[in-house]
């Protein structure tokens, strides 16, 4: 063998450290989602804030301020009595809330005016 030649023999890597990474088991990454955007007046699916459930809520249409006041504005235009009555009818005229299948904890709701 020559003075200046590379020895033929296999380098061997490094070797790996002899214990393994240790991450904390006490450590929760959790996404932060502003659910309220994603509630509409049509069903959602929706991570439960209780039961942690990906569940499609389910919804119920109830009277709110924007119902009233779209019936006063009925009543202040000057239709006829009965007129006004009819946003008390209409869902589209109403709030919207959205419900938990699994455990029935109100989610969210979906206000007329916001």
């Amino acid at each position: 063998m020559e003075k200046n030649q590379i020895p033929s023999y296999p380098v061997q890597p490094p070797p790996y450290p002899s214990q393994p990474m240790q991450y904390p088991s006490n450590v929760v990454i959790q996404p932060v989602i502003n659910q309220r955007n994603f509630l509409g007046k049509d069903p959602s699916y929706i991570t439960c804030p209780s039961c942690r459930a990906q569940v499609l809520t389910n919804i119920s249409h109830e009277t709110g301020l924007g119902t009233w006041l779209i019936a006063g504005g009925i009543c202040f235009v000057g239709c006829a009595l009965g007129c006004c009555l009819i946003p008390f009818c209409v869902d589209s005229c109403k709030d919207v809330k959205h419900y938990c299948p699994s455990c029935n904890v109100l989610i969210g709701t979906r206000e007329l005016l916001s």
